[in-house]
């Protein structure tokens, strides 16, 4: 399962932090409220898209998200529905 992705807010702020003033993992993630982990996968997948702190600025936060974590996947698409079938079945069992 997939953790939730961090507002374009905070995203914005640690790159800020991080690009722009050079703070490092620890007092970014101080100041911004996150994990210090979280402060690496940002600027991790900062340096992989190329991003910089003058191209983060410049993008607004749809060019932004794209940029930095791709197209948004859709979750129902992937469950499996159970089967209803069998758990009505299983219900009716005695004890159950």
């Amino acid at each position: 399962m997939s953790t939730e992705r961090l507002s374009m807010r905070k995203t914005r702020e640690v790159l800020r932090q991080k690009l722009l003033l050079g703070l490092s993992h620890r007092e970014v993630a101080l100041s911004a409220g996150v994990s210090v982990g979280v402060v690496s996968k940002v600027v991790e997948r900062a340096e992989k898209a190329g991003v910089d702190w003058a191209a983060a600025s410049a993008l607004d936060d749809d060019a932004l998200d794209m940029r930095l974590y791709g197209p948004r996947q859709s979750s129902t698409a992937t469950k499996v529905l159970p089967d209803f079938v069998w758990i009505h079945t299983e219900r009716k069992k005695p004890c159950v």
